[in-house]
């Protein structure tokens, strides 16, 4: 296809592994708009980019929704490879906000079944890239690792597809954050190794987006650097990571990490018995989580201002948050919940439908 919303929804794409997401969400709702001139064929491959960009944004909602619309389309179409990308989306950025991960996985595996039939090598790499991220949410390290590593070793070169839906920057970065992770929960005699290998790979992450004038892969790696040297007790430096990482984040209007960079620096700060500045961290990434529900991060920041409410003295605002966080898990599993029966639903026509 070589019309030009197809050549804008490449632009778009572009643009968003580049980190210049908000100018990539205009250009992929501009190469939409040019699509339906363009016929069912193009609109489809519009969805698709328009997905993947929202997802790349943080708009995981959005993104999901998107995805459904693209994988019914392409259905429509007979698109083999246009349903099995927006299924890679969907599943990806649904990850993001609900628990659907063994589920995603079940549906990658169709995914992967189909690339292997049509010889898609961009699509392969996509599913491995969303494999390492659902194996690392169920703290499957290893198998993550093997994603991340498939995905590397097939992407191939800058001017390829598979490079321009998932550069290896961005599985390079996906793999540090993995190996942070892991770091974190390893336990002596391993401890002090594994994170010394974690940090040189995150400085290495930081020097890569930087390369790149990637603002967004940036901010990600700064946000990992924060959380390792938290752990390792650098408190500061911490601190210091945290903040480079708002400031990025807001620049760029990604609302998840923002959040999860409060809630990261309301523990750092509580740590060191600030509890004020905890608290205002919390009433930070509260306000951002609130306006993109659905969310886990509710109940967890909820518990966090008990706490500080608690070492604080203050018993009557301790007891009102601990009730408002069982509200909170409350809330969201209900939400999941219906989520899951419709992601469920989908999945099952789709397993009908592939054998």
């Amino acid at each position: 296809m070589t019309t030009p919303s197809f050549a804008a929804s490449d632009n778009a794409i572009r643009a968003a592994r580049a980190g210049d997401l908000r100018a990539a969400v205009g250009l992929a709702r501009h190469a939409y708009r040019m699509a339906r001139a363009e016929g069912l064929h193009a609109q489809q491959w519009a969805l698709n980019a328009l997905a993947l960009v929202q997802g790349a944004h943080g708009m995981f909602i959005e993104s999901v929704a998107t995805s459904i619309d693209a994988f019914k389309l392409a259905q429509e179409l007979g698109e083999r490879a246009g349903s099995m990308h927006a299924l890679v989306t969907m599943s990806g950025a649904a990850s993001f906000i609900l628990e659907t991960d063994e589920v995603s996985i079940a549906m990658l595996a169709i995914g992967t079944r189909e690339a292997k039939a049509l010889g898609d090598v961009a699509l392969q790499v996509r599913i491995d890239n969303t494999l390492g991220i659902l194996h690392l949410n169920r703290r499957e390290f290893a198998e993550a690792d093997a994603a991340y590593d498939r995905a590397l070793a097939a992407v191939g070169p800058s001017d390829s597809r598979a490079a321009l839906f998932t550069p290896d920057y961005l599985i390079a970065g996906n793999q540090t954050f993995m190996h942070i992770r892991r770091a974190i929960q390893t336990l002596p005699p391993e401890h002090d190794e594994v994170c010394q290998r974690a940090l040189a790979r995150i400085l290495r992450a930081i020097d890569v987006a930087r390369e790149h004038a990637n603002v967004d892969a940036e901010a990600r790696a700064l946000f990992g650097l924060g959380m390792l040297q938290a752990h390792l007790g650098q408190t500061d430096q911490a601190l210091a990571a945290f903040v480079e990482t708002v400031s990025i984040a807001q620049r760029i209007h990604h609302a998840p990490r923002l959040v999860d960079t409060y809630i990261e620096m309301a523990g750092v700060h509580a740590t060191l018995g600030d509890l004020k500045a905890a608290l205002s961290a919390y009433d930070d990434a509260f306000e951002i989580a609130d306006a993109h529900r659905p969310t886990s991060k509710l109940s967890r920041i909820c518990e966090g201002i008990a706490d500080v409410y608690a070492g604080l003295g203050m018993a009557r605002e301790a007891s009102h948050f601990q009730a408002k966080a069982q509200h909170e898990r409350d809330v969201f599993s209900r939400e999941n919940d219906h989520a899951m029966r419709d992601i469920k639903a989908f999945w099952e026509r789709l397993e009908a439908s592939a054998g």
